[in-house]
């Protein structure tokens, strides 16, 4: 078997890319929204519910932390499927990933061949903050990540054949999507990667060329033409909107945190990062050379890589406050110079290579061993056809890790389809698991009986009462109104009107109790109420 697949290769290949379907979208929709999620989908439903593409809202007024394309991108897929189910917002993430796995292996074949471009692209979803956490969530840093990789791409692609003006008119085109995916980051990245990169070759004048500059009217037209529409409609909303989306680009400073948090910080973050990016930050090992940047200086295309990736990764480095999320797009970037002097010196049999062998291959032991687990914890025991789950796992983990000891030239790529299998594992064994215990089911199931009760009748959030945006979303959905927010006086209360309040704000007073749920967030007790008779101050004059 074994030198039968060493001739045939594209066995490996092909059931990577087989297994990459079921690992990516098994119980993609059983668990219910969470993080940013919630806010994305309600964003996104209430653009839809009130038919304006042009400004977003949540709880009916202004939403201005991010422009609206990802709402666009979720509404598309909404309409594809039919619903607003949480296996739909989240599979706009599983194609945007594949999409961007798909760019990295066809920009990178071209430089390293198809071999290393393919690992390279697998390792980028299989790395563990990727494939166990991010590919599972429907948020926008993904897609804005895979935007902003290419615009990097297309910075070298294009200054390698000298044509300028497809530079930037092509690179420019590519930030205006990320600006109206997430804002300003977008102009950031654009910023340092051009500046850094034409002063190490030593063409900073290109910088003030006619070709830059019909690159920027690009950008503020596409750009400015949607702020054009967006202020013609609602032209109070300017200077709000504006310092909005300055003040959500730099909140995570050291301007908020502090010196000493910072410090502590950027002492973390290369941990940090190998942590959130394992088991593939691990092949750092094989950069730490004496001949590392002698060895790279005649290699363009994995210099360029090296130093976008430093100059970019400072802007997170320094920041005491940065989810892994945010630094999806350098992944492929530092992974390409990671691979390359893996495979650079994979004959060779060097120390930094076969520590990487030994731990991949002690890995998948560990995972193969690790099925047994199961039998072990009270809430996957009884799961639905664990007996023959488990079986399938384990002879294909352990005939895997036997073939990574054997086949020292596809290590790699068996090692991709072991993470893939821990990864299919996970989704029949842990998610189900998960979500026996999960908090958020009951209150989930709350927030729509209420939503039931309400359907065609005006309902209202008394105030700032605890209506997170978990239950807003799953309200809304069900109802598919807008779920706003009464902010009056209390004494100005409609009292033929039906509110969702808290106890705290409905202490003192007299009101009828329709429904009553525990949201998971903080466990508040939400009421659906009407309020019976005045409060007991006197009415304004």
């Amino acid at each position: 078997m074994i030198s039968y697949i060493e001739k045939n290769p594209w066995i490996l290949y092909l059931v990577s890319i087989v297994l990459l379907f079921p690992a990516l979208l098994i119980n993609l929709g059983l668990m219910p929204v969470t993080s940013d999620e919630q806010i994305r989908g309600l964003v996104a439903l209430e653009m839809l519910i009130n038919d304006d593409w042009i400004v977003p809202t949540m709880y009916g007024e202004y939403y201005l932390k991010k422009p609206p394309l990802y709402n666009w991108m979720l509404i598309g897929y909404t309409s594809l499927f039919g619903n607003f189910d949480e296996f739909t917002l989240r599979f706009s993430t599983v194609v945007s990933t594949i999409l961007f796995a798909a760019s990295i292996f066809m920009v990178f074949r071209k430089h390293f061949g198809k071999e290393i471009a393919f690992v390279n692209a697998m390792a980028f979803i299989t790395c563990g903050r990727m494939l166990f956490w991010d590919t599972q969530l429907a948020l926008i840093d993904i897609t804005f990540s895979w935007v902003v990789f290419m615009n990097f791409m297309a910075v070298y692609h294009f200054h390698r054949k000298s044509n300028y003006w497809a530079l930037f008119l092509t690179s420019y085109l590519l930030v205006s999507l990320g600006y109206l995916f997430k804002g300003l980051p977008a102009i950031v990245f654009q910023g340092i990667t051009l500046v850094v990169f034409f002063i190490y070759q030593k063409e900073f004048k290109k910088l003030f060329s006619l070709a830059h500059f019909a690159g920027i009217a690009a950008f503020l037209l596409i750009v400015g033409g949607y702020y054009l529409v967006y202020f013609s409609r609602y032209p109070g909303t300017l200077e709000s909107l504006f310092s909005t989306l300055f003040d959500e680009s730099s909140r995570r400073t050291v301007i908020r945190f502090g010196l000493g948090q910072t410090i502590v910080s950027i002492l973390k973050f290369p941990v940090d990062m190998i942590y959130h990016f394992a088991p593939w930050a691990l092949m750092i090992i094989c950069c730490i050379r004496k001949d590392f940047f002698r060895t790279i200086r005649n290699e363009p295309f994995v210099k360029f890589m090296l130093i976008i990736f430093l100059a970019n990764i400072i802007v997170y480095w320094s920041s005491p406050e940065v989810h892994a999320r945010y630094l999806i797009m350098f992944i492929p970037l530092i992974f390409s110079v990671f691979f390359y002097f893996y495979y650079k010196y994979r004959e060779e049999n060097i120390f930094q290579n076969r520590v990487i062998d030994y731990l991949l291959s002690a890995t998948g032991v560990i995972a193969t061993l690790g099925t047994l687990a199961v039998f072990f914890i009270d809430e996957t025991r009884d799961l639905s056809l664990i007996i023959p789950k488990f079986i399938f796992l384990f002879l294909s983990l352990g005939l895997l890790s036997y073939l990574m000891l054997r086949m020292k030239r596809y290590r790699l790529l068996i090692f991709v389809i072991i993470i893939l299998l821990v990864r299919i594992g996970f989704n029949w064994t842990v998610i189900p698991a998960r979500y026996q215990v999960n908090r958020g089911i009951p209150a989930k199931e709350g927030a729509i009986k209420m939503a039931q009760l309400m359907k065609g009748q005006p309902l209202w959030i008394l105030g700032w009462s605890g209506v997170d945006d978990f239950s807003a979303f799953y309200i809304t959905r069900e109802r598919r109104e807008i779920l706003p927010r009464k902010y009056e006086e209390l004494f100005d209360i409609n009292y033929d009107m039906f509110y969702i309040g808290d106890d705290k704000r409905l202490i003192n007073k007299d009101y009828y109790v329709y429904y009553t749920y525990n949201t998971h967030w903080q466990e508040r007790k939400l009421k659906l109420v009407k309020i019976l008779h005045e409060y007991p101050y006197p009415q304004k004059p």
